[in-house]
């Protein structure tokens, strides 16, 4: 009831609709090649399935080898754009020596008349690169996109069709065919084949959105000169709740920043921050949180630490940011930079509570004259 030629029209239609949808949406929002690369892939896809259900209605109106061939390459431009996907970097030169070599084994088994041979390396170079294909998003999987898995499976299940038309071909028809292969297996890789593609596209799409959303969520989250949470990440990462014991807060603040940015420029005062950030970064420990919270101010949350400790880690960060010398322009200039300290200890405190009386101890040791570190208590460290 399934005629073979019918179906290979719908494979082909369905690829060609889905490389449009995907280039469209690529124009849309480029910032995932995959998503091109893939309506490449498809493109060759509706070729190879036009090529070879008008090979099975008529078998003078086109080579068999096309097909063939047009499959294997296409098949390898999809492993590319699953590079993409992973890596970010177009394999173009492993895509051309894989496609080319299998568009050229098959083009000489075709002229050795083996058609029924170059059909079974068809298929099963197929099922090869596919899984290769499922295996580079498995690769993915720290992303955790949710429509990453049932991409995985989609791809796996079609690598099986093919290997399964491989299997009843060499059975059959090990060296040479009389027309277009017509079986069940090729109904069976049609039908699914064309479920694939509907269903691939639409979780490549899916993909795209979800990496779109993420990025998005984590752009709204940091701060775009530092790279730091900015206040609003680190308010959702602590919430209201009490932080545990033995957890300190250290705010910094730098010092006459305004005037750095008023005789030097913005440009270098952004340098200033970059440089601060990169120091906290290199002091603070993993598990450490550090946030830009205003223009020159930053907070850093120590899990773990008794307020004395945080106190030596705060001034470590104070040392070596006023030794420093930034040269800009043939201007060197030297920053500082205040701070303040408050721990929990052995008491439970929210996070508002501990960045309040951080905040009175950075007041104070402004007061006593900048460059220094003071808890609440007034104490210079």
């Amino acid at each position: 009831m399934l005629e073979y030629s019918s179906l290979m029209l719908a494979l082909a239609v369905s690829c060609g609709a889905t490389s449009l949808t995907m280039t469209v949406s690529w124009f849309a929002n480029r910032r995932d090649a995959y998503l091109l690369v893939w309506a490449m892939a498809t493109l060759v896809f509706a070729g190879a399935a036009a090529g070879l259900g008008a090979y099975a209605w008529d078998q003078t109106s086109i080579s068999s080898v096309l097909p063939a061939t047009m499959l294997s390459i296409g098949m390898a431009i999809c492993w590319g754009a699953a590079r993409v996907f992973r890596s970010g970097r177009l394999p173009l030169r492993t895509m051309v020596l894989i496609g080319g070599a299998l568009a050229a084994l098959e083009g000489g088994l075709y002229h050795l008349g083996l058609d029924g041979t170059m059909y079974i390396v068809a298929n099963v170079s197929a099922a090869v690169l596919l899984t290769a294909t499922a295996y580079q998003y498995w690769l993915a999987r720290a992303e955790k996109l949710s429509s990453l898995y049932w991409l995985v499976v989609m791809y796996l299940v079609t690598a099986s069709s093919f290997a399964v038309c491989a299997v009843m071909l060499a059975i059959q028809t090990p060296l040479y065919l009389a027309g277009a292969p017509a079986q069940w297996a090729e109904v069976l890789n049609a039908l699914t084949s064309i479920f694939a593609v509907t269903g691939a596209g639409a979780l490549s799409l899916a993909l795209n959105h979800e990496r779109l959303a993420r990025d998005h969520r984590i752009e709204s989250r940091t701060d775009a000169l530092t790279g730091l949470l900015n206040r609003r990440a680190l308010d959702e990462l602590y919430g209201r709740a009490r932080s545990p014991r033995r957890t300190a807060v250290i705010v910094f603040d730098l010092d006459h920043f305004k005037a750095i940015n008023d005789l030097h420029g913005h440009a270098l005062g952004d340098q200033v921050l970059r440089r601060f950030t990169a120091i906290c970064q290199d002091v603070l420990r993993s598990g450490d949180v550090a946030a830009r919270i205003g223009g020159e101010e930053f907070a850093v949350v120590l899990p773990g630490i008794r307020a004395e400790d945080a106190l030596q880690v705060a001034e470590r960060i104070r040392a070596r940011f006023a030794s420093e010398c930034l040269n800009w322009e043939s201007r060197s200039i030297r920053c500082t930079v205040s701070a303040g300290v408050h721990g929990t200890n052995d008491r439970e405190q929210t996070l508002d509570s501990l960045l309040q009386a951080a905040d009175k101890a950075l007041y104070r040791a402004k007061n006593m004259g900048r460059n220094r570190v003071c808890r609440l208590e007034g104490q210079a460290a």
